[in-house]
């Protein structure tokens, strides 16, 4: 799948995966990126690779509609 502009994607940053917007995408693995921390401060990032760990975006988790997350989806979601 392509990044575009607007997508949600997730982002690790100090070791903790954080929702963002896509802001600009470079290619189609390297983006910016803006969100807002468990604080509510905003955060940006550019030329974020796409892969998983530290300083990398990565597609959100599906989770089945109408089904919550279970434990073990949530703790792999929050997962470098």
């Amino acid at each position: 799948m392509t990044p575009s502009i607007g997508r949600i994607v997730h982002v690790t940053i100090g070791g903790s995966c954080k929702g963002a917007m896509v802001a600009h995408v470079w290619s189609g693995q390297t983006i910016n990126v803006g969100g807002f921390d468990q604080n509510g401060q905003p955060f940006a990032r550019t030329s974020v690779p796409q892969g998983e760990g530290e300083g990398n975006w990565h597609w959100p988790e599906r989770v089945e509609e109408g089904r919550p997350a279970t434990p073990d989806e949530i703790a792999k979601a929050s997962q470098p």
